[in-house]
């Protein structure tokens, strides 16, 4: 039996959460079963679309410079025309709108959506997921909370929409020691300096500035703990120029974006996620996988994934003295911060392994396909 064809449409391919679970599926998808093609509404040059393109799959980017282009629009409707993939899978959520009305005008079997956070920009693109509900036959969100999200706000029935957590390998996170001593001499860090890492793109939702207030009150302390900022976007010039107005400027090392998280991970000491909202979050994760522990806001799936006092230190969104309370705490207890990075491996060796979510997925498409099949006969 020939593989079927699934065509992954995401919004674009830069560094996020969303690309990183597309990237994960198509390393260990069963392409006996299943023969991936991923296309891109724009930014099918960036790094994640290079590294899908390293496993030997396609990806094209449809060009679309700004939201809705009926040329774009119509380059996708003719793809799917060409290719005549048995799925249409859809990450993000231009991804979403586009794929349910294209899929199904160009006749796609089986469509499917996907909810990657509670918040997706604003009542409008609710209204534009309501109005256009009815197009696809699963929606995939990635968290419990963000499943009932979009159960509530878009009125989905509550049968077609699935939770399955992102995944990750935990063996990829394994280093020696001499790996974290690299990356610290890489950005002149001192060895016995306490380092705390903030990992995503910066971008007002995840709350850098907060945390970078938080370190100026934790350095009244810890006057020799370091920040390491992994990752890039439009708000670098406001985080640059907040360290120097915060006097950090000795403290707070800019990294850009970074291939190599594992061997980034194995040189911090603590994993810090202030986001005002989040889905589930990759980085949080990979964090417990490396045996760090984590500070991260309650808000989204992270409180499915921290188990607050066990893993991790779950604090409310905005709130920069429990912010810097709860890394303080873990700073001056490096016994306890140990014993909960030991305890966020097992959390996520048990339960958000990346199998389970290729798994999972791939089971989706299976009982789709039976079910369609069953009502074309």
């Amino acid at each position: 039996m020939k593989p079927m064809p699934v065509l992954h449409l995401i919004t674009e391919l830069d560094a996020g959460g969303a690309q990183t679970a597309l990237l994960r599926l198509l390393e260990k998808g069963n392409r006996l079963a299943f023969l991936p093609l991923v296309a891109c509404l724009y930014n099918g040059d960036k790094m994640v679309a290079q590294q899908i393109r390293a496993l030997g799959i396609s990806v094209i980017d449809l060009h679309m410079p700004a939201p809705w282009r009926v040329d774009a629009l119509w380059r996708l409707y003719r793809l799917l025309r060409q290719q005549q993939p048995c799925f249409l899978h859809c990450w993000m959520f231009h991804a979403d709108i586009s794929g349910r009305v294209i899929g199904r005008l160009a006749g796609v079997p089986v469509i499917i959506t996907s909810r990657r956070s509670q918040e997706i920009g604003g009542p409008n693109r609710e209204r534009l997921k309501r109005l256009t509900g009815r197009l696809d036959d699963k929606i995939i969100a990635v968290s419990s909370q963000a499943r009932q999200a979009e159960i509530e706000r878009t009125g989905a029935p509550p049968a077609k929409v699935l939770t399955v957590y992102n995944g990750i390998e935990c063996d990829r996170f394994v280093r020696p020691e001499a790996t974290a001593v690299a990356i610290r001499q890489e950005f002149n860090i001192p060895l016995t300096a306490p380092v705390v890492g903030m990992i995503g793109r910066l971008h007002p939702v995840k709350g850098h500035t907060f945390l970078l207030s938080a370190l100026a009150r934790l350095r009244q302390t810890y006057a020799d703990v370091h920040l390491l900022i992994v990752g890039d976007g439009a708000l670098r010039p406001a985080l640059i120029s907040q360290v120097a107005e915060e006097g950090l400027a000795t403290a707070v090392t800019f990294t850009g974006t970074r291939a190599d998280m594992p061997d980034i991970l194995a040189a911090l000491d603590i994993v810090v996620l202030p986001s005002l909202w989040e889905g589930l979050p990759n980085v949080v994760l990979e964090a417990m996988a490396a045996a760090k522990p984590v500070v991260a806001t309650a808000v989204g799936g992270t409180p499915e994934v921290v188990v607050d006092g066990i893993t991790g230190l779950l604090v409310p969104p905005g709130d920069v003295a429990a912010l810097a309370e709860a890394l303080a705490a873990l700073l001056a207890d490096p016994a306890r911060a140990k014993t909960m990075g030991a305890a966020g491996r097992q959390h996520v060796e048990s339960h958000f392994t990346l199998a389970q979510t290729v798994k999972a997925i791939e089971n989706v498409y299976q009982t789709l396909w039976m079910q369609k099949q069953r009502t074309t006969i």
